[in-house]
């Protein structure tokens, strides 16, 4: 399978932003936590960038998805949109003093979990390819299904039940992780190959 219907330069720019943008909150979190209260909304702010990069990588890659799945790429690109959207929003609402850190958390962590869905279904859709080697595919593989894990927040909320010390929270923690994590350094290293593609 070819990438003809794919615009590698964008593309590989969205990715790599992606990834400056990971390294952006990481920073802002790490001054957070060295007791400068400013750095809170920042990091917040950040992580919703990085939602917007989410949605735009998705759809860079929309039609190279359906071309090889034209039933199933909609459901993904929607998946991966969907996930962006939760991730933006709700880190918006806490950069402003409108929803616990926490809960906060969780969502990011659903957010996460549903662009693990796409992510999964990009890298098993599309197969090997000059931009996917065989250890990008295992690197993707094994963030997408860690993403997978923040979906357990969803139970969580749902049942409106306490946060605090829940095992649960610490899985649904692993896909946010993940995604916060592994995802950009997945997508920094597309990102380079598509660019010199």
């Amino acid at each position: 399978m070819s990438v003809n219907s794919l615009n590698t330069q964008a593309t590989g720019q969205i990715a790599m932003a992606i990834a400056i943008t990971a390294l952006a909150s990481i920073i802002t979190l790490s001054l957070l936590y060295a007791g400068i209260p400013i750095f809170g909304p920042i990091n917040d702010l950040t992580n919703a960038v990085g939602g917007v990069f989410s949605a735009m990588l998705a759809w860079q890659f929309h039609a190279l998805l359906r071309e090889r799945a034209p039933g199933t790429a909609v459901i993904f690109l929607l998946a991966a949109w969907v996930g962006s959207v939760v991730i933006i929003v709700n880190s918006v609402l806490v950069a402003f003093g409108q929803m616990h850190w926490m809960t906060g958390g969780m969502y990011t962590a659903i957010g996460y979990g549903l662009l693990g869905i796409w992510l999964l279904g990009l890298i098993r859709l599309i197969g090997p390819l000059s931009i996917l080697s065989p250890g990008l595919i295992r690197l993707g593989t094994i963030a997408s299904v860690a993403m997978l894990f923040g979906l357990l927040a969803g139970p969580l909320l749902a049942a409106r039940v306490s946060l605090e010390n829940n095992s649960l929270v610490w899985g649904a923690y692993i896909g946010a992780a993940a995604g916060w994590l592994l995802f950009p350094v997945w997508c920094w290293l597309v990102g380079q190959r598509l660019i010199s593609a």
